[in-house]
């Protein structure tokens, strides 16, 4: 009895046990589901053996130690959970004091509401931000941040974060990357292992997506020299899709491929290779300079298994430096004194146009005060453009004095432009200064021959205020001296032809009637030449003219006096025109009197009066006629005065009637021009702008069209 109660406590006792084992092993499963333990220690065989979980995804982890980006885990309350050497180098900060740390303490004030924001990021969204960090020596770090959500199981979420240093995007090291490879030792239990080969491949996961947010083409090279995996940077940098790439010679895409397997052989050699400049070509053919940075990779026996290499794509920062580097040059070789000043007006550069302007140099006046080259007297003046500039305000083409080495004054034109940080903040200014003293001294001058000229120009006027004078005064001679004695000679050659008539023979009587005739042309002369004179002094008082009924007027005017002719006017509908009335009427009576008079020995006399487009627009009057017309050549000698192309014995006239109407029209800022054939008759075009702001267009106020008017009738 007491042997089977003892055997039952016992019993009760290994129960006991076993249930705790069970719920021991129950917590143990359970932490490896949810990635809470890193490694397990189990007795098999009575030996203890170490399982961890990292082993799957160490080639990811080299790759990612490798980076010259900072990458980091992140739980969702802030906690860094991993993180490379590169993020903690970049904090200046051990690694070990970096793990396990809240992200916010390294991260400046005014970046905490990026990180606020970026905790609650949803699952499987991507985030880009900019912000600073600050290292344990309190150094401000600018950083880009690109940023993912990923959920590795139903408790908890996490975010990958890689971060690239802005301050030295081109100097940047990676440190050696010891790759070390760990292989389970054990074929433990099934279950275990599965659940190991799960965790490592989130893990890995993990891994991938920060590799993959890499803005930088990451590749790992075969010790053969064949490509064995690449990100999504290189796929986009070389145009070719991952299988593409996998497994060809990594040479095979670079613009020098020789050159490629120079620096490939140098990580062998050194165990590294740091900003190896290299061209990529895209599939597209376009290039891209990148700088590599490359390193070996071992097995966990220390065997050389291949390289690992991270490409930075420099050919914008090529440009940038190009773009600086031209003008830089732009600024060294202008002649005008480019300087650059900090916000409170201290120089900070000094180009060679400034030494040359000042004759102070570079040397000399970097870390000085603008001040040291403005008279005293001016430095107010100085101090508001300051605050302008600080206000974010230009100052363009301000004139002022500034003074040169010796204590001489200058006149100068400064242009000052704010130089503004990425925040648009005023960090300096520019300022751009040309000496002017000499473009000043010719104002100076061009002002002194001014007043000079019109000092000249009111003794001309006065001059010829005299001339004016003196030509009408000699006008009035012609029109009463001259007049008189034509007038006594007609007179007596009437009365001899009257009285005396029966006792001169048929030549007396001719030479009677060629005196008087003469004289009476002579009158007329007088009379063109006084119109021709009163012309030029007679004052434009322009006003819109019907010029289609003003043309009809004159021509019924003209041929009232040539009854016994017959004489067809054809008159198109012609615009108005904006003239002096008189002018414009006389204009008129001398065209169509020239049309009248030179038709005299036609059957049928033809004369068309219309309008036609010019030159840019404008409107060309002409008036036609099939008379006598005239010799090109000639055509120069049209318009002066007593220039005739024909005797008087054949068509009457003083050679005076077109100088006139090239003056009308001069006066009125136009043009005028003829053209003509021997026997084949005449046109004259003329011009008549209107000098109004706004043209006055009387579509109504025209002569309705005449096909053929009615010829007057010969009596």
């Amino acid at each position: 009895m007491t042997q089977r109660i003892t055997s039952e406590a016992e019993g009760l006792a290994e129960n006991r046990e076993l249930r705790a084992r069970l719920a021991e092993a129950q917590q143990t499963l359970e932490a490896i589901r949810s990635g809470g333990v890193d490694a397990l220690v189990v007795s098999v065989d009575g030996q203890e053996r170490i399982f961890t979980l990292k082993g799957a995804d160490q080639a990811y982890q080299n790759l990612i130690e490798a980076m010259q980006q900072g990458a980091l885990i992140v739980n969702k309350g802030g906690v860094i959970l991993y993180a490379n050497r590169s993020f903690a180098s970049m904090l200046k900060a051990p690694l070990e004091k970096v793990i396990g740390s809240a992200l916010s303490i390294w991260i400046a004030p005014e970046g905490q509401p990026v990180l606020t924001s970026l905790l609650s990021l949803k699952v499987g969204a991507r985030q880009e931000s900019e912000l600073l960090l600050t290292d344990t020596k309190g150094r401000l770090v600018p950083v880009l941040l690109s940023v993912g959500k990923t959920v590795p199981n139903g408790e908890s979420d996490h975010l990958w974060m890689v971060l690239t240093d802005l301050t030295e995007i081109t100097a940047r090291k990676k440190k050696e990357v010891a790759a070390l490879a760990q292989k389970l030792t054990d074929d433990a239990q099934l279950d275990i292992d599965r659940k190991l080969a799960a965790a490592a491949l989130k893990s890995a996961n993990y891994m991938r997506s920060l590799i993959e947010a890499s803005l930088d083409p990451l590749v790992t090279i075969s010790a053969e020299g064949k490509i064995t995996d690449v990100n999504n940077a290189s796929i986009e940098i070389t145009g070719r899709a991952r299988e593409q790439l996998i497994g060809t010679d990594f040479s095979d895409y670079f613009t020098e491929p020789d050159k490629a397997h120079r620096g490939y052989q140098q990580v062998f050699q050194n165990g590294f290779v740091r900003d190896y400049p290299l061209t990529i070509r895209h599939n597209d053919g376009h290039l891209t300079e990148v700088l590599y940075n490359a390193s070996l990779y071992r097995d966990e026996q220390e065997q050389v298994q291949g390289v690992f290499a991270a490409a930075r794509d420099v050919s914008e920062i090529r440009k940038a430096e190009l773009a600086i580097s031209r003008l830089s040059s732009i600024v060294e070789f202008s002649d005008d004194a480019v300087i650059g000043l900090d916000p409170n007006d201290i120089i900070t550069s000094w180009n060679h146009g400034a030494e040359l302007i000042f004759g102070y140099g570079a040397v000399e006046m970097l870390g000085t005060s603008l001040l040291r080259v403005i008279p005293a007297e001016l430095h107010a003046q100085e101090l508001e453009i300051a605050s302008m500039i600080r206000r974010g305000a230009p100052v363009r083409h301000f004139e002022s004095e500034h003074l040169i080495m010796g204590g001489r004054r200058i006149a100068v034109s400064v242009t000052a432009s704010p130089i503004k940080d990425r925040d648009g903040h005023v960090v300096g200014s520019s300022r751009v200064t040309r000496d002017i003293t000499e473009r000043k001294k010719a104002q100076i001058e061009i002002l002194r021959l001014n007043a000079a000229l019109e000092d000249r120009v009111k003794e001309r006027t006065a001059e010829l205020e005299a001339s004016n004078h003196e030509l009408e005064s000699f006008s009035y001679s012609v029109s009463h001296d001259l007049r008189s004695p034509l007038r006594a000679i007609d007179g007596f050659s009437r009365i001899i032809e009257e009285d005396y008539a029966p006792k001169l023979d048929e030549e007396g009587r001719r030479v009677i009637a060629v005196i008087r005739g003469e004289a009476k042309r002579m009158g007329r002369l007088i009379d063109d030449l006084l119109a021709f004179s009163r012309l030029g002094r007679q004052k434009v008082e322009p006003t819109t003219i019907d010029m289609g009924t003003m043309a009809r007027q004159v021509f019924d005017e003209l041929i009232a006096q040539e009854a016994q002719r017959t004489i067809h006017l054809k008159l198109h509908s012609i615009p108005a025109a904006f003239g002096t009335e008189a002018m414009i009427r006389q204009l008129w009576t001398n065209l169509i009197g020239n049309a009248v008079k030179f038709t005299g020995k036609c059957k049928s006399a033809q004369i068309e009066i219309g309008v036609k487009s010019g030159e840019a627009g404008e409107q060309v009057y002409f008036i036609k006629d099939n008379g006598a017309g005239f010799d090109m050549r000639y055509a120069d000698k049209l318009f002066g005065v007593f220039q005739r192309l024909h005797s008087s014995e054949e068509f009457p006239g003083t050679g005076v009637g077109l100088a006139l109407v090239q003056r009308i029209i001069h006066r009125h800022g136009g043009r005028v021009w003829g053209e003509g054939e021997v026997e084949k008759g005449a046109t004259f075009y003329f011009t008549i702008p209107d000098q109004r702001k706004e043209t006055s267009k009387l579509t109504h106020s025209v002569t309705r069209p005449s096909h053929d008017t009615s010829p007057n009738q010969t009596s």
